[in-house]
């Protein structure tokens, strides 16, 4: 019976012409707030070069069943076989009538940046595993390391190494409190300035994956196109420390995740980290919620 109401066109009629005349009741009569789009353009797949969008898709797939499961939201996996990043943003726009919020994953971060620059104020929650994931969870295990070794943020010294692979890495940890931080290119400077850097840090952030990193430094090892198996999750920052818990925040509150959320995310992932480790694992039972609720109340304040 309920399949054969679902064919009603009757009934859909009744409901459309409702809708016609209410746009704000869609999601009343719809499956939209828990419909989640997860798409790729294949530009940053697990450290490949730019492939074909199919080629994408068991790695987007596996995003998808990953944030299904701590969100409990319905999450479509969609390869999108964009030329570039206005096509992209194009296709996203397009797609967003019957979306609850967007997800890019294994998309360039220059892609994506182009992709929110270009973005209305008033579009669809838009969400990424750089910005929100990656940069959140770098940032929150940078805090705890700091902390574990009885530093302060504000007297620590900290070096970002290729900035640009991180999104907002650099402006979270700022935020987060982080008053000397270093950007350190090292395809414009070479590796030996930052092994003379390295004695005057008490922390390297490595983004790119250095072959010989400084030894008389902690290394937080970072790849955005190369996180750590789940079974090592909790020794390197992963999307999924945070960009559940966003996502959810986002839906709830139909409003885009920003900086301010971003924090209170990184400072709930802090607060669940047992004393000695560097993040909570990606399968405490709290983490998802925490960040969640975290989020929301600060995206309600702003």
């Amino acid at each position: 019976g309920h399949d054969l109401a679902l064919l009603d066109a009757d009934a859909d009629r009744r409901v459309i012409r409702h809708l016609a005349t209410h746009p704000t009741h869609t999601d009343l009569f719809t499956g939209r707030p828990r419909r989640v789009a997860l798409l790729s353009d294949a530009s940053a797949v697990l450290d490949f070069e730019p492939l074909a969008a199919e080629a994408a898709l068991p790695a987007v797939e596996s995003q998808a069943v990953h944030l299904h499961r701590a969100t409990g939201l319905d999450v479509i996996p969609m390869p999108i076989a964009a030329r570039d990043a206005a096509d992209l943003g194009r296709a996203i726009g397009m797609l967003a009538p019957g979306f609850a919020a967007t997800v890019l994953v294994h998309t360039h971060v220059s892609h994506i940046d182009a992709v929110r620059a270009a973005q209305r104020p008033s579009a669809t929650p838009l969400l990424d595993t750089v910005n929100d994931g990656l940069a959140v969870a770098a940032t929150a295990a940078v805090l705890t390391h700091l902390r574990g070794r009885g530093l302060r943020p504000q007297s620590a010294r900290v070096a970002v190494v290729d900035p640009a692979r991180g999104g907002d890495l650099a402006g979270l940890l700022l935020a987060a409190g982080i008053r000397d931080l270093t950007l350190y290119d090292p395809l414009a400077y070479g590796i030996q300035p930052l092994h003379r850097l390295a004695a005057h840090l008490d922390l390297l952030v490595d983004l790119i994956g250095l072959a010989s990193p400084p030894e008389q430094v902690p290394v937080l090892r970072t790849r955005p196109e190369t996180p750590p198996p789940l079974a090592s999750a909790t020794s390197g920052p992963r999307p999924l420390h945070a960009l559940p818990g966003l996502l959810r925040a986002a839906v709830r509150t139909h409003r885009p995740i920003n900086a301010q959320a971003r924090l209170a995310a990184v400072q709930a992932l802090v607060d669940l980290t047992p004393p000695g480790g560097l993040l909570p694992p990606v399968d405490h039972p709290r983490l998802t919620p925490a960040v969640a609720d975290a989020a929301a109340r600060a995206l309600a304040a702003d």
